[in-house]
């Protein structure tokens, strides 16, 4: 049986690039996509929180999976993006327990320009880790 992820994505292009970004690091490692989060073994939550709606809108979305978690401890829940950058990853994870990984946004500008290609790859690498580290740690330390 093939592993499956789901990924739903609000906000700029970054975060279209980093949800893009970690589904291609899930595919290497076997998962396929789907469009339905009931048959997913992984969900990624990458919000935005630009606006009180995006954040209100990103809080609904996630608490609507503590119901999935219930049902399938075994599934992992990674929470990524502004959310997790303003909010910060402690308050979230006492607010919500049935998340498995926090993940702060990329943020490829804080360096200036001429680096901004190696931080993308940087935060995008520690994404990845803590999201395969979760995984490791709920598949007996494998993946796959």
């Amino acid at each position: 049986m093939h592993k499956k992820y789901h990924i739903w994505t609000e906000g700029c292009q970054m975060n279209v690039a980093d949800s893009q970004r970690v589904g291609s690091s899930l595919e290497h490692f076997g998962y396929t996509f789907t469009d339905i989060p009931d048959e997913a073994d992984v969900i990624v939550l990458n919000t935005c929180v630009v606006r009180q709606s995006a954040e209100d809108k990103a809080i609904g979305r996630v608490s609507s999976l503590a119901p999935l978690k219930k049902k399938n401890p075994n599934l992992v829940i990674n929470l990524m993006g502004c959310l997790v950058g303003v909010r910060g990853a402690e308050k979230l994870k006492a607010r919500m327990p049935y998340v498995d990984v926090f993940s702060p946004p990329s943020d490829p500008g804080r360096h200036g320009p001429d680096s901004a290609d190696a931080d993308r790859l940087w935060a995008h690498e520690w994404q990845c880790d803590r999201l395969l580290a979760a995984l490791d740690g709920l598949h007996g330390g494998q993946c796959l």
